[in-house]
């Protein structure tokens, strides 16, 4: 059977992107083996293309260990990445475009899958017992350096960073800089030399405006990470596997590509790379001014990253000018997400806060489930005008439900077609 004939039939996304949303990663993007991978899931998945490339991206990154890494002046910038992949809906296939990554990678290396993707982010402390060193001579601490941590549910780790004492900010930061970690406390203290951390989070828009308060965004957390806005881009009524034989060849690349990577020291950017790097270079270092400067003020290391990461995924040892192409496109992208993200955004009305919040929630809440979405920073009387707003404008209706004890109300987004 040809490979065209088995694909699923598909009904393209027409819904309306909303204003400001960034257009699709460029063509230069989809390089070499990486692209192969997404131009063969993409007819199988409900997932954005984007999201695809870049989890694939952090995932590879972190499998292939700490040996391939740049110098940029005296700093070493290891394959190491982290990624926000923010969904416009809570039905933006996010966490499928993740298993199509883990899925394959898994077969390229199949410990690395088991032992050292985790999740459960929750302190500085907990995140260095993964990677740590020793102790004592009878506690030899963990022997592969690796991790990827993968969230599901990034509000939840920004909550936790931001109770009183919390490290996890900070030791985050650390673990893309260096990977030297340490956390001194009164009764045990935890090191870790040489750390692999590579970190993919998933979230839906209104809980980065929720959340992510100033000390994220200006502290040097945020423009640690690619954000990247991904949208659910066709429905498949039946959809189903990416037949084996398809994949057959990009694992197999792939698994040459991580063992001739693990080989791999210093990578160094060909002639022609070095040209096109000083013509973007000015560029990338400009910058901008407010909440869309602090998310991306870490441009030209990004760039590199990527680049050195897709030089490897294709057997290469010096990044040549099609793959620093590639890293720069896959930039332009994260930069268009981060413009809409955090660009010139005013604060969210409570408003828009509750409509995003019953637009993720298809069975609708209840008052309190809505107050504890919101944190409990709203009181009940703000909540209620504010439901009473939506309600006027025909965005939100109340449905009542029979309960054991008396009848409770809950709170339902309506569709365009109900309107």
């Amino acid at each position: 059977m040809k490979k065209s004939e088995s694909i699923p039939q598909s009904i393209t996304n027409t819904a309306s992107a909303p204003t400001g949303w960034p257009d699709g990663m460029a063509d230069e993007a989809m390089c070499g083996v990486a692209g192969d991978f997404v131009r063969t899931v993409e007819p199988w998945t409900e997932s954005d293309p984007a999201a695809l490339l870049v989890q694939l991206y952090v995932g590879f990154g972190n499998l292939i260990g700490s040996g391939p890494h740049l110098m940029v002046e005296k700093t070493r910038h290891g394959m190491n990445l982290f990624a926000g992949i923010v969904g416009d809906t809570a039905k933006a296939r996010k966490g499928t475009s993740w298993d199509h990554a883990a899925n394959t990678l898994g077969e390229v290396d199949p410990v690395w899958a088991k032992t050292r993707v985790e999740s459960g982010l929750s302190s500085g402390e907990g995140l260095i017992a993964h990677v740590r060193d020793g102790t004592s001579p009878g506690d030899s601490g963990v022997a592969d350096k690796r991790v990827l941590a993968f969230e599901g549910d990034f509000s939840r780790i920004l909550k936790a960073m931001s109770r009183t004492g919390n490290t996890l900010s900070p030791i985050m930061r650390k673990c893309w800089d260096s990977g030297d970690l340490r956390v001194i406390t009164k009764n045990s203290p935890l090191r870790a030399t040489g750390a692999h951390v590579s970190i993919i989070v998933q979230t839906v828009q209104f809980e980065l405006d929720e959340n992510l308060g100033p000390a994220d965004i200006f502290g040097g957390l945020g423009n640690r990470f690619l954000w990247i806005c991904a949208r659910r881009s066709k429905f498949l009524p039946f959809a189903g596997q990416v037949p084996a034989d398809d994949l057959r060849d990009i694992t197999d690349r792939l698994k040459n590509a991580a063992d001739f990577a693990r080989g791999i020291g210093r990578l160094k950017l060909s002639p022609k790379a070095s040209e096109l790097w000083a013509k973007e270079y000015m560029k990338l270092s400009t910058g901008e001014s407010g909440q869309l400067g602090a998310m991306t003020s870490r441009a030209e290391p990004q760039v590199l990253r990527l680049a050195g990461i897709c030089a490897l995924m294709n057997e290469s040892d010096e990044i040549q000018k099609k793959h620093l192409r590639a890293g720069l496109a896959i930039w332009d992208y994260s930069f268009a997400s981060a413009r809409y993200l955090f660009g010139g955004r005013s604060r969210v009305t409570l408003d828009e806060k509750l409509r995003r919040i019953l637009q993720a929630a298809p069975a609708g809440l209840t008052r309190t489930e809505i107050s504890a979405a919101l944190n409990h920073h709203h009181t009940g009387d703000a909540i209620a005008s504010a439901l009473e707003r939506l309600q006027e404008k025909e965005i939100a209706t109340p449905q009542k439900q029979s309960t054991k004890g008396r009848t409770a109300e809950r709170w339902l987004a309506v569709s365009k077609k109900d309107a």
